[in-house]
């Protein structure tokens, strides 16, 4: 980029070769927002570009000194520590050892609902597949299921099967089309729509 460009690509509503931003050239990088993030947490952003060589952004945050806990924390665990709490107390331990079935093919999210459910005081066990979870259910309080998981199974059917044997389930769902609402609906079970927030998961499984 020209440097009369470079100074230009942070203000808001800016395409570069696309001035009436007409979707089918794209929809943009979202630098104005970067920016407002980058203000917000009072971190540096810094462009460097050359024409016909490329570009960098770079995101400069400060420093900051390691908090001390009672033992080492990894990246999921960490995160479910700060969401487990409110008003920057911990939630109340709900689980007494209850054993939560958790259906989730995507191990980070898995390995941060896992954390998250350990400190609500729940015993965790983690399956990828519908079969697994089926052959495990007998085993487990409740059910937390997924719903795009691999398989011909959807994590719907596999929801549908485990409430005829009367375990709770509560799905979860990076998909918010209509067909999966509505057939969660009909079966009665509450869909979560991802990100998970955690004080609707704490209420939901107090109310199980």
């Amino acid at each position: 980029m020209s440097p009369l460009d470079q100074s230009k690509i942070f203000d808001e509503f800016v395409q570069l070769e696309n001035a009436a931003r007409q979707r089918e050239h794209g929809w943009g990088l979202g630098l104005a927002i970067c920016k407002r993030f980058c203000n917000a947490m009072q971190c540096g952003l810094d462009v460097r570009s050359a024409l016909g060589h490329g570009t960098c952004m770079t995101v400069m945050l400060p420093l900051a000194k390691p908090v001390a806990t009672a033992g080492a924390l990894n990246l999921a665990e960490s995160a479910a520590v700060a969401l487990a709490q409110t008003d920057g107390a911990p939630l109340p331990v709900i689980g007494h050892g209850r054993s939560v079935l958790l259906l989730e093919d995507d191990l980070l999210v898995a390995d941060g609902m896992q954390a998250l459910l350990q400190l609500w005081g729940f015993a965790v066990a983690h399956t990828v597949t519908a079969q697994d979870t089926l052959q495990q259910a007998s085993n487990h309080s409740l059910a937390l299921c997924d719903v795009r998981i691999p398989g011909s199974l959807s994590g719907l059917d596999v929801a549908a099967q485990l409430q005829t044997r009367g375990m709770p389930v509560i799905l979860m769902s990076g998909e918010t089309n209509a067909d999966t609402r509505d057939r969660a609906k009909v079966l009665g079970i509450t869909l979560l729509v991802k990100p998970v927030a955690p004080l609707r998961l704490y209420e939901l499984l107090q109310k199980l």
